[in-house]
Order: structure tokens, then sequence, then C-alpha cells
């Protein structure tokens, strides 16, 4: 029961920063930060697929809801994209069964995997959203500008995150 409301108390503290603050610090008009997804990097591994589609999509639709999305639905399909590929990409990172072994947990991480696991994974997100948002090739360089410029900005406000408090 802890645990449920320790995860419930952090959902709403990146719910809230991200629509109250982050949906306001856009920089250049390009680089959007979507820090939420943090939480749903952080969720357990050993959390069954389906409760962590419903929470990615939970959060997603909120994010769209409450923020300034311009088409409801955005975050929450390239949240589900980024949590559906996370479980292939850990299996690819820790080259055993993660699952056998226990939890993987953001602390007990190196620079290089935190990297190798979040940037990835934040680059889909965004390349999702932006391509979804834009629907057409016509902007191709516009579209990569904005997917690499706030992929940039969310993976280093992320990063600084975990190191500031997910880590002992």
């Amino acid at each position: 029961m802890n645990v449920i409301i320790r995860y419930t108390a952090a959902a709403l503290i990146f719910l809230a920063l991200q629509v109250y603050l982050l949906d306001h610090l856009i920089l250049w008009q390009v680089a959007r930060p979507a820090v939420f997804l943090l939480f749903l990097l952080t969720l357990p591994f050993s959390l069954p697929a389906a409760p962590r589609f419903l929470i990615a999509f939970g959060m997603g639709i909120m994010v769209d809801w409450l923020g300034a999305t311009p088409i409801l639905g955005l975050n929450a399909f390239a949240a589900v994209l980024m949590v559906a590929v996370r479980d292939r990409l850990v299996g690819l990172l820790t080259a055993s069964n993660y699952r056998a072994v226990g939890d993987i947990t953001l602390s007990k991480q190196n620079a290089l995997w935190l990297v190798s696991y979040l940037l990835p994974l934040i680059v889909l997100f965004h390349l999702t959203y932006f391509w979804l948002e834009d629907f057409s090739f016509q902007r191709f360089l516009t579209t990569l500008l904005k997917t690499g410029a706030s992929s940039l900005y969310t993976f280093l406000l992320c990063f600084g995150l975990v190191y500031l408090f997910y880590r002992s």
C-alpha cells in the first residue's frame, strides 16, 4: 500500500510540474520538454504490461487535457508507444533476463546505462508526438528540429532529476 501511495504522489507531482510549469517553458518555439516521461520510465519492471499501458495512457491524456496540447491524445499515444518499447530496450541493455534478476532501479545504474536507456525512449516519444502533430512530411526538417531540440531538452532535465532525486 505504501508503494501505491508513493507512486500516486509522484504521478501527481510530475503531472503538476508538466502542466503548470514545463508546458510554459518552451524554448524558441521549438523545444518542448516532457519531464512527465521520467515517471513512466521509473515504473517498476515487475509491473505487468496492462497496468503500465493504462498508467501511460492516463498520464498522457491528463497532460493533453490539462496542458496546451493542440490535439487530444498525442501525448497519450506517444507515451503508450514509449512504454511498449521500454521492455525491449532494457532487454537489449541488460543482456540477461532482467525479470529473473529482479527490478532494475535507476539509482543503481551508471551514467552510460542511463543515457542508453533514457535517450532512445525520449527521442521515440518526441518523434511520435511531433509527426502525429504535423501528420505530413511537408515540414520534415522542422519536425526533426523540434524532435531533436525537445529530446535534448527533456533528456537533460530528466538526467538532472535522476541525479538529484533518484541517486542514493
